[in-house]
C-alpha cells in the first residue's frame, strides 16, 4: 500500500506541494509593474481624449463662425475676457453659453469646462476679416499642436504659448 501511495504522490500527483514563498512574491511583483504600467497608460488616454473633444469644439465653433459671417459679412468682435462679442437681438451682447445672433443660433453649446466657463479664446484680427481660436491641450507633445500654429500664423492677432491649439478662418 504504501509503494502505491508513493507511485501515486510523484507520478500523479508530480509531487507537487504548492509555490514557494519566493515564488508568490516574483508573481505579484510582475502583476503590481503590469498594473502601474496600465494605469499610468490609461491616465495618458484620458488625456489625449479631453484634448480630442477640445480640437473637435473649436473646429465645430469654426464652422458657427463662418456661418456667421456669411450672414454678417465680418466675424464677431472680441468681447470682454476673450468671448465672442455677437449673441442677442442686436449682437453685441457676450456669448456665454451659446452662440445665437439676429434669432440665429449659430451654435448651440459653446465649448465649455466642467465650472461652465468657456474653454477657449477668441480673437479677432484684421477689421474681423479673420480670426483666431485658441484652447490650451493637456498633451504638450500632441503634433497638432505645432502644425496648428503654422496654419494660422498669428500675424500680429495674437500670440501662442507651447500648450496652445489654435483653429483660424483659412
Amino acid at each position: 500500500m504504501y509503494k502505491l501511495y508513493k507511485f501515486y504522490k510523484n507520478y500523479i500527483l508530480g509531487g507537487f506541494r504548492g509555490f514557494t514563498l519566493i515564488e508568490l512574491l516574483v508573481v505579484v511583483a510582475v502583476i503590481g509593474i503590469l498594473a502601474a504600467l496600465m494605469v499610468t497608460n490609461l491616465a495618458g488616454a484620458r488625456d489625449r481624449a479631453a484634448d480630442a473633444r477640445k480640437k473637435a469644439g473649436l473646429h465645430a465653433l469654426k464652422t458657427a463662425l463662418q456661418l456667421y459671417q456669411n450672414n454678417y459679412h465680418q466675424f464677431p468682435a472680441t468681447g470682454n475676457g476673450l468671448n465672442l462679442l455677437a449673441c442677442g437681438a442686436s449682437g453685441t451682447s457676450l456669448c456665454t453659453s451659446s452662440f445665437t445672433a439676429g434669432g440665429i443660433e449659430y451654435m448651440k453649446k459653446l465649448p465649455q469646462n466642467s465650472s461652465g466657463q468657456n474653454e477657449f479664446r477668441y480673437y479677432a484680427c484684421d477689421n474681423r476679416d479673420d480670426f483666431r481660436l485658441k484652447i490650451n491641450l493637456s498633451n504638450a507633445s500632441d503634433p497638432e499642436i505645432l502644425e496648428s500654429q503654422a496654419h494660422c500664423p498669428s500675424n500680429g492677432c495674437t500670440s501662442y504659448g507651447s500648450t496652445d491649439y489654435v483653429v483660424c478662418a483659412n
